[in-house]
């Protein structure tokens, strides 16, 4: 029976572990030169204290023996040769480590005896000649190698824009795990105390793999799940430790009372010892008289009682001393722990009342409506198609939104983003990046078609909080600073190092793509007023340019006046025009004539009635409808939510191209009225054809 339970939780959790694996390929396998290092950590410290090191090689041969076996069984399902697929490079990673981890024990073997310093400098030495060999022989595996490297330890600009794999912060370890880390700290010391008293090669592994995963979760935030065995196992010990110390102290009180002193009883006849006759008693006619007499006197005196120190008698038991310290650190570890489980219980049963952590409901509404509100696309999402002969359908098209929302594209709304949460479509001249922070329509467009866009989806996050993330992609060197410039704005001008950080908004912000379609919903838009800003790089506050002067005042007057201060400013000091709205530009924001609003989320994120900026709003790319004549032509538009608006464009080169139909439009956003050329009286009607088609209008 025994064996049969044995060989049933071996095979749980060998499954466990495959199954663990494949759900973790992603977040592991940047961390695999990290797993590496830590296992040549482990033999130079095994080697130092001449331990065996055979338990290394049987958990490496286990853990990726299962993690070889399970990944080959599912290595065929992408081609290439990268880790960021199923594909072969998984397995043979995998077999890599166990060859490496044998390798490095034959050589510990072969070197025993030796100088610790020459087994680490011969590790060294070999590991730097297997990179150079992964290098000449499997390149595609030694760029993964490099690429997690860089992306594990920050080097890679673009690992911070992705929620989980961006850096922990300690306000964010003390939130998830608070008390944990108290005890986690304390088990660690104890560790390390015991293995300085006796090396045990238990205590080292679990303090190198506790080092390495923390490393880890501080790291790449998403490592936190994995802490959290490390914080259940070093709390543990830290609890059993001090309770085992405080235990006898605790009993102690609880049995402690008074112990009298037992009463003295009168000596027992001493016994003659073996094989003696006792002797006589003294005979009453013997002797003088003078002696008789004063013998028969002392006879009569009643007998005195002496009382003498007996050996055997038992003394009074002493008092048990009890240490109060080692139940005081006992009681609060105690307490960090029921602390630690009960806020933990309280997280967990807030999450599963509220009903679990919800999508957004904006964008929920805005994916439902898009599911059967747009133009099927010709693939049908449930059916399986031959990765070799499979077309995409000229019905088909693409939907252009940031990565963030590419699973929910596909999952909800059946449709086909052009980047998704594998930061596929993202990167490069005509990734979603570049789509997002382009600055003119035109490159716009190229992108689009190039993608095959149809339809583009925007929310608030995108055009505000996540506009830094799409600038990093598009250029990693400049980032936000050229669009949302943030200045350190001091609450007293006396005294500057109590400033605090503002984002602010400038002219590259405003003719982004995001910007004008989100903010503005693709509409002419002219500046207002915008602040003018004088500020210094030397004030040595902080992090961001300290701002000593600003005022508000028109456009036109606000750069003129930077114009001027910059052409004779000290080194250190500038100035510039800056807006502290997202909504109110410092620039004459133009149109963008072939994009049209099709549907808004229901939801202002003002709470007044105006501005009116929706969450989640749905743009369709069309031709548009070419109309001659010249200076600023407009159409009232009412959304599917009600709200109202007027859509401008200037012309150019003599011509207006407009993307709402006046008569015939499918949606409900739609055109209430004739497109009007300002200051003409000149009215205009545009059927839904000659804005799919790019028609002239007479």
């Amino acid at each position: 029976m025994k064996k049969i339970i044995k060989g049933v939780l071996i095979g749980i959790g060998t499954l466990s572990v495959g199954l663990g694996l494949l759900g973790m390929f992603v977040p592991l396998l940047p961390t695999t030169p990290l797993l590496l290092l830590a296992a040549i950590f482990l033999f130079i410290i095994e080697f130092y204290h001449n331990k065996p090191e055979e338990y290394l090689v049987l958990v490496n041969t286990v853990v990726f023996g299962i993690a070889t076996i399970v990944a080959f069984f599912v290595s065929f399902t992408s081609e290439g040769f990268g880790l960021t697929g199923y594909t072969l490079a998984q397995p043979v990673s995998y077999l890599l480590i166990i060859i490496g981890t044998i390798i490095i024990y034959g050589i510990s073997q072969y070197m025993k005896g030796k100088k610790p310093v020459l087994f680490a400098s011969l590790i060294l030495a070999l590991a730097m000649v297997g990179i150079l060999a992964m290098m000449l022989i499997l390149p595609g595996l030694f760029n993964t190698f490099i690429n997690g490297i860089t992306v594990f330890f920050g080097f890679n600009p673009y690992a911070v824009t992705v929620q989980e794999a961006r850096p922990w912060t300690l306000g964010e370890a003390w939130t998830v795990f608070n008390f944990g880390i108290i005890l986690m700290i304390a088990g660690a010391l104890i560790l390390l105390y015991k293995s300085w008293k006796e090396y045990r090669p238990e205590h080292i592994f679990v303090l190198v793999w506790s080092l390495f995963i923390i490393i880890a979760a501080f790291r790449q935030v998403r490592y936190e799940y994995y802490l959290a065995v490390n914080v259940a196992l070093l709390g543990g010990i830290s609890l059993g430790f001090f309770l085992d110390r405080a235990w006898p102290d605790i009993r102690a009180m609880g049995r402690r009372v008074a112990v009298r002193e037992p009463l003295a009883e009168p000596p027992a006849e001493p016994t003659p010892p073996a094989g003696e006759e006792p002797k006589p008693e003294p005979k009453a006619g013997k002797g003088k008289g003078k002696g008789k007499k004063k013998a028969e006197k002392e006879a009569e005196k009643p007998a005195k009682v002496t009382k003498k120190p007996d050996k055997d008698a038992k003394k009074p038991a002493p008092k048990p001393r009890i240490s109060y310290a080692n139940i005081l650190v006992a009681g609060l570890l105690c307490a960090c722990a029921l602390i630690f489980a009960v806020t933990s219980a309280q997280v967990n049963y807030a999450v599963a009342s509220s009903g679990g952590i919800r999508m957004n409901q904006d964008w929920r509404e805005a994916l439902d409506w898009m599911e059967t509100g747009t133009p099927d696309t010709g693939v049908d999402y449930y059916a399986i198609y031959d990765r070799e002969s499979f077309t995409y359908p000229d019905t088909a098209y693409g939907v252009m939104s940031w990565w963030d929302y590419g699973h929910m594209i596909t999952y909800i709304a059946k449709r086909i983003p052009n980047a998704n949460p594998f930061q596929a479509g993202v990167s490069g001249r005509d990734g979603a990046a570049a789509f997002f922070i382009s600055q003119s329509e035109e490159e716009t467009n190229r992108i689009a078609d190039i993608k095959g866009t149809r339809y583009v989806m925007t929310d608030i996050e995108m055009a505000t909080g996540k506009f830094w993330a799409m600038a990093t992609w598009y250029n990693s060197t400049e980032g936000q600073q050229p669009y949302q410039p943030v200045f350190l704005v001091p609450d007293n001008p006396a005294n500057p190092r109590t400033a605090n950080p503002v984002t602010t908004y400038t002219d590259k912000y405003y003719l982004s793509t995001i910007a004008r379609l989100h903010n503005f919903d693709g509409s002419l838009t002219p500046t207002g007023d915008v602040y003018y800003i004088e500020y210094t790089t030397t004030s040595g506050v902080g992090p961001y340019p300290l701002i000593t002067s600003a005022a508000i005042m028109g456009a036109v007057e606000a750069k003129a006046a930077a114009a001027q201060y910059n052409a004779q400013a000290q080194p250190g000091f500038s100035a510039a025009v800056v807006s502290s709205l997202f909504n109110q530009p410092t620039v004459d924001v133009p149109a963008l004539s072939h994009y049209r609003l099709v549907h808004e989320s229901p939801t202002n994120i003002f709470s007044g009635s105006s501005p009116d900026v929706r969450y989640v709003k749905v743009f369709e790319y069309v031709p548009g409808a070419r109309i001659q004549g010249e200076g600023v032509i407009e159409v009232p538009v009412t959304t599917n939510t009600g709200r109202q608006f007027v859509w401008r464009a200037a012309s150019v080169d003599g011509e207006f191209i407009v993307p709402y139909a006046t008569e015939g439009s499918p949606y409900e956003v739609r055109a209430t009225g004739n497109y009007r050329i300002a200051g003409t009286g000149r009215e205009i009607s545009v059927p839904e054809d000659a804005v799919m088609n790019g028609a002239r209008i007479a």
